[in-house]
């Protein structure tokens, strides 16, 4: 792995012994709404994540399709379009929806709302979480999750959350 790709461990969901040890390649989809200057963000309703849109690559997938494709699933918008990658990170947690040790290597990729458009989610994903707006301004106290804030900050840093201002 790459050294400047961040490496984060996260404290709060550790490693749990005997636990399978599962990589993936995922990515964490920062969707903004120019017209409100909010960021699509979940509520997770099992467990106290605050997170933005994120995903597994599916093989034969792209991380831009992979990208587009979680957004649907998990808040149902159907218009969006990509802007640009925003960097990578490496985390290592328990991830207690799936029952497994993950070691994920992320990308970060920005998309901007271009409208409303929406299917329903399905009632597992609904399960799951709850999608809603936050004030981009109020996004890094929001995110509780470290790689997420990092990479929602590499965004910002990189200009392309910026453009759309």
């Amino acid at each position: 792995m790459n050294s400047d790709i961040p490496n984060f461990e996260d404290m709060e969901n550790r490693f749990v012994d005997g636990a399978p040890i599962v990589k993936r390649d995922m990515v964490l989809s920062i969707v903004y709404n120019p017209k409100t200057d909010e960021v699509l963000c979940l509520k997770w309703n099992a467990f106290d994540w605050k997170t933005l849109v994120t995903g597994g690559i599916d093989p034969g997938e792209d991380a831009v399709t992979a990208g587009m494709r979680e957004i649907k699933e998990e808040t149902g918008y159907t218009n969006v379009k990509f802007l640009g990658e925003c960097g990578k990170a490496k985390s290592s947690f328990y991830a207690a929806n799936k029952k497994e040790n993950r070691i994920s290597n992320a990308t970060g990729l920005v998309f901007e709302l271009i409208s409303g458009d929406k299917i329903d989610t399905n009632d597992e994903e609904k399960e799951k979480h709850l999608p809603f707006w936050i004030p981009r301004s109020e996004v890094a106290s929001y995110v509780n999750i470290d790689w997420q804030l990092y990479l929602f900050e590499r965004a910002i840093a990189s200009g392309l959350l910026a453009k759309l201002l």
